[in-house]
């Protein structure tokens, strides 16, 4: 009886230990940036420019903290390969957004988050270590992003530019004659130098401008997303296999289910699936493991 209180203060202790190494390891990283509002911008617009501002400060700040963590070391990647794997591996999301208007001016300030689990982030990077089609697709992916940031950053640029006509409350946000209208009602009498035609045609440059960023900012969108969802295919085949992979199957059966391997060992003749070797033997499964030869086997007996 009076082991209890010796057993109790042990597993306390390990409970103690096991939970500062979880919260060691996990790390919240946090970014803000301010966005200044053009005359041509809708809150909207503005919205989502600094959102992708923001996102991309925090996921740099990420990626040099990855960068340092002993548990990535080993992968050997570069500073580029990093930030580029982080961004498909992390999500941000927004933590707190604030318009203020001072002196005629709007801006727009958002602090976003990532959450940095570098347990979590080693394994989804061993899976994009491990599939060479994986890596050159994101990079291929990286390299569209850059330049799609850049082509928004220019349109920005001629979106700000100082063209001599003054927009009034609002840019208009459709093409609709009543709202060309609309927005001639108000720009008149801040531009009684300018013509209708001028302002027109003013209008008409804006607003292709602001649908041709729309769409960039789109496809921006749609890039990230298809980063996240090749990693997220990836390492989802660790869960298949400690769900569906048994002893005794043959290497077609799992091809069946899990689809082609990342990697083959060519000594050995295992599979590697995102973090997780199914290993053979006599052409059925007979282990699975993180190691190459599925020691020690995870498999159930």
């Amino acid at each position: 009886m009076r082991l209890r209180p010796i057993t109790a203060t042990f597993i306390l202790g390990i409970t103690i230990l096991i939970t500062a190494h979880a919260a060691a390891s996990a790390q919240t990283i946090t970014a803000t940036h301010t966005y200044v509002m053009g005359d041509n911008d809708s809150r909207n617009d503005a919205r989502r420019i600094c959102f992708l501002e923001a996102k991309r400060k925090v996921l740099e700040k990420a990626g040099t903290y990855i960068e340092s963590s002993s548990e990535i070391k080993n992968f050997q990647l570069s500073k580029d390969q990093i930030n580029s794997y982080t961004a498909a591996v992390l999500s941000v999301e927004t933590v707190k957004e604030d318009f203020s208007t001072k002196n005629g001016q709007t801006t727009v300030t958002m602090t976003v988050k990532a959450n940095v689990n570098t347990a979590d982030v080693r394994k989804r990077l061993a899976a994009i270590v491990a599939d060479r089609g994986l890596q050159e697709k994101i990079a291929a992916q990286q390299q569209q992003l850059k330049q799609l940031e850049e082509q928004m950053r220019a349109l920005n640029a001629k979106l700000g530019t100082d063209t001599g006509a003054h927009t009034g409350a609002a840019t208009a946000n459709s093409a609709r004659p009543s709202a060309i209208q609309d927005w001639l009602a108000r720009a008149r009498p801040l531009n009684p130098e300018h013509s209708d035609k001028e302002l027109v045609d003013f209008w008409i440059q804006t607003y292709g401008l602001r649908q041709e960023r729309d769409v960039v900012l789109g496809q921006i969108q749609d890039l990230e997303n298809k980063k996240r969802t090749a990693v997220q295919r990836i390492t989802a085949k660790t869960g298949l296999i400690k769900k569906y992979i048994v002893r005794n199957m043959t290497a077609e059966e799992v091809i069946g289910i899990l689809g082609p391997p990342q990697m083959k060992d060519d000594y050995y003749g295992n599979y590697f699936y995102g973090e997780k070797w199914i290993c053979f033997s006599r052409g059925v499964v007979h282990g699975v493991g993180k190691r190459v030869d599925c020691e020690p086997d995870e498999l159930a007996k």
